[in-house]
């Protein structure tokens, strides 16, 4: 197995976008493993810019925590791959699906499922059945919190299905109704930092299933069944074979 060497660095080869006097350039990063070279925009700070910065951002402690991470993410994939795939024929764009934080990919998806099944409910005729602008381009938390708060009824109309997949969903990125004395740090260490490879690589699917027991135990809904029908209810959110475009 073959070192490998992952570097960040500014494209200044690129065309800059300015920001008053500054000019901010995208973050690429490069990968050096068996004599091979790889060069890719990174996809760790697009929540930033866009991915475009100036030169001393990169002295900025989060900017440095983000792209440390993403650069131990890099090396645990390329191990990986280089032990199962001829690293030439890899398609680099199934990289930047791998990197995807899982958060994310669970908020993108909750807000598809909630979408959806809004749209099932059959209303009466007077009640206009138009999706909520309250929920367009915002979170799962955003909502929840909004749900909560509320006291809507509004899922108690929704299928079976999206309830299980609200159990792993909170379980996941967080609860609102927890008292504040309740630790939730296994909510934001365990899965922060999960990436879509280790969801279906790693050992990412035992964490999620570690914070489902942890969410149903505080729920006082702990039984084998629940865990099964949640974790299967969000893989089938996931959806490993649509993200990977199998």
């Amino acid at each position: 197995m073959g070192k490998i060497t992952v570097k960040h660095y500014l494209n200044t080869n690129l065309k800059p976008r300015t920001q008053g006097k500054y000019k901010l350039y995208p973050i690429y990063v490069q990968v050096i493993i068996s004599r091979l070279n790889f060069r890719f925009k990174s996809p760790c700070l697009e929540w930033f810019n866009d991915g475009y910065l100036k030169a001393s951002a990169l002295e900025n402690e989060i900017i440095i925590d983000e792209l440390n991470n993403e650069k131990a993410a890099l090396i645990r994939i390329y191990t990986y791959l280089e032990s199962r795939h001829d690293l030439k024929e890899f398609p680099q764009s199934l990289i930047i699906k791998y990197l995807k934080p899982l958060n994310e990919i669970l908020n993108d998806k909750y807000m598809e499922l909630l979408e959806s099944e809004y749209k099932k409910i059959e209303f009466p005729n007077n009640v206009k059945s138009v999706y909520p602008e309250l929920f367009i381009d915002t979170d799962f938390n955003k909502i929840n919190e909004v749900l909560y708060f509320t006291k809507s009824s509004i899922e108690k109309e929704f299928t079976e299905y999206y309830q299980y997949c609200k159990y792993g969903i909170e379980a996941n990125l967080g609860f609102t109704d927890i008292p504040f004395d309740i630790d939730k740090k296994y909510v934001k260490s365990g899965n922060q930092r999960l990436i879509f490879f280790d969801y279906i690589h790693d050992n990412g699917i035992e964490t999620v299933k570690n914070n489902v027991i942890k969410y149903l135990e505080y729920r006082k809904m702990l039984t084998e069944n629940n865990i099964f029908r949640t974790l299967k209810a969000l893989d089938e959110l996931i959806d490993i074979e649509g993200i990977l475009g199998i």
